[in-house]
């Protein structure tokens, strides 16, 4: 399954396994959104309906336990696997979920990262070639003063780990499993483009039409 549906008919041990599964991947606990989203199901009112009853009944059975929360936090309950309830699982054979979270957002995400690579080397091309730009022009007047540099400090940093995180995307994020929690580096929303930002912060060596005639744009 590519993408979350709505719900439907699901059996006690499907939800057991959904729940095992959320556990592996969510460490402070499971909520319904989570036991939903490894169903395949979008997180609605519906989803809600059809899970609390196979939730209690196997809480009622032991094989579920709902987890103490901080008192801030009660409004959201959440559960864990028993002893009994991993044994149950254990006794039952392979359960077939539908593809995991984790595995969706790896697939999707290193999608987007194998389509940002070549953007993302240029941009770091780029801020390299200013760089050297920076260090060999030394008959630049008025004088580059520290904000300059730190300015282009600050875009050779955010650059370059833009960079390490797309090549950690296409190259060193191994596939998840359901045996293991998955090791899921940042968010892909760092390598997608945002003009707003670079608009901000670009540092160029276009002639500034100020009074001031300073050739570095502020």
């Amino acid at each position: 399954m590519s993408a979350l549906g709505p719900s439907g008919p699901v059996s006690e041990i499907e939800v057991l396994a959904a729940v095992a599964r959320a556990e592996l991947h969510e460490t402070r606990g499971p909520t319904l959104g989570h036991v939903a989203n490894h169903l395949g199901w979008r997180y609605t009112g519906a989803a809600t309906l059809r899970l609390r009853p196979h939730l209690a009944r196997l809480v009622a059975a032991g094989h579920l336990a709902t987890l103490e929360l901080p008192r801030h936090r009660r409004r959201t309950q959440k559960w864990t696997t028993t002893t009994d309830g991993r044994g149950r699982l254990a006794s039952a054979g392979p359960v077939e979920l539908p593809e995991s979270p984790q595995h969706r957002r790896w697939r999707q995400d290193r999608d987007v990262a194998a389509w940002a690579l070549d953007g993302v080397r240029a941009e770091a091309a780029e801020v390299m070639d200013e760089a050297r730009d920076l260090l060999t022009d030394g008959g630049v007047h008025p004088p580059l003063t520290d904000a300059h540099v730190h300015r282009l400090i600050r875009r050779f940093e955010a650059r370059f780990k833009a960079l390490a995180l797309a090549i950690r995307m296409c190259e060193q994020w191994p596939e998840p499993t359901d045996a293991a929690a998955d090791d899921a580096p940042d968010g892909v929303s760092a390598l997608l483009p945002d003009t707003t930002k670079k608009g901000r912060d670009r540092w160029d060596r276009r002639p500034s039409t100020a009074t001031t005639g300073t050739p570095w744009s502020t």
